[in-house]
């Protein structure tokens, strides 16, 4: 038993080196391609280099996805909570919001705790997935109700098909209507695991569109 675990925790630091090093690999050229990209379309106004740019952002997100889903399973993935207002929270979720397609309808002033670095990763990628399956505004209402911050996304697009609606939550599930667009099913798993970790709760459901709470 002692050998096993000893096995274990040397399979666990391989691994943990593994990922660090397939993402310093690919980040370092990753960095230079966005730079030459966004160089081109600034200096020619060209379109082809915003597929350059969104291709290299995707392969980007994959890597700090498949890192952070890494770091939680081994428990490492650390979460510092700090006092913020609604306000600040509000102003977070514009600065995510990188087409300004979101209408913010914020609640009156109340304090919370969340990590700033994590709650911006799970913002981010909420409205992200939003633009890539549904490419519509977006309603975003901030409501207190017993104590608590209620915050809903919502897209006006098609929504979730009803019976996978329940999976789209789950590590490496990717619905039907999303199999032609690049990822890999970790965003919103990781994004639960965050919520969870700083003391609050994530669902999905459908209403006029796809929601996020």
């Amino acid at each position: 038993l002692k050998e096993s675990r000893l096995a274990e925790q040397r399979a666990a630091v391989e691994k943990r080196k593994l990922m660090q090093e397939i993402g310093h690999e690919l980040k370092t050229p990753l960095a230079s391609i966005k730079a030459v990209a966004e160089y081109g379309q600034a200096s020619t106004g060209d379109d082809s280099f915003d597929v350059i740019l969104d291709k290299a952002n995707a392969i980007d997100s994959l890597v700090n996805d498949f890192y952070h889903i890494t770091l939680e399973e081994e428990g490492r993935l650390d979460i510092y909570l700090t006092r913020h207002s609604s306000g600040d929270l509000a102003k977070l979720i514009a600065a995510c919001d990188y087409n300004g397609r979101c209408k913010i309808t914020a609640c009156e002033e109340c304090f919370l705790l969340y990590d700033k670095l994590r709650m911006s990763q799970v913002i981010d990628n909420i409205i992200a997935n939003s633009y890539k399956y549904a490419d519509t505004d977006m309603a975003v209402d901030m409501n207190l109700k017993d104590g608590r911050l209620r915050v809903c996304i919502r897209d006006s697009g098609e929504g979730v098909l009803l019976e996978q609606l329940s999976f789209v939550m789950d590590r490496f599930y990717r619905g039907s209507k999303t199999q032609e667009k690049l990822g890999q099913g970790l965003g919103l798993h990781i994004c639960r695991k965050l919520i969870m970790r700083m003391g609050g709760e994530l669902r999905c459901f459908n209403d006029d569109g796809f929601v996020v709470e």
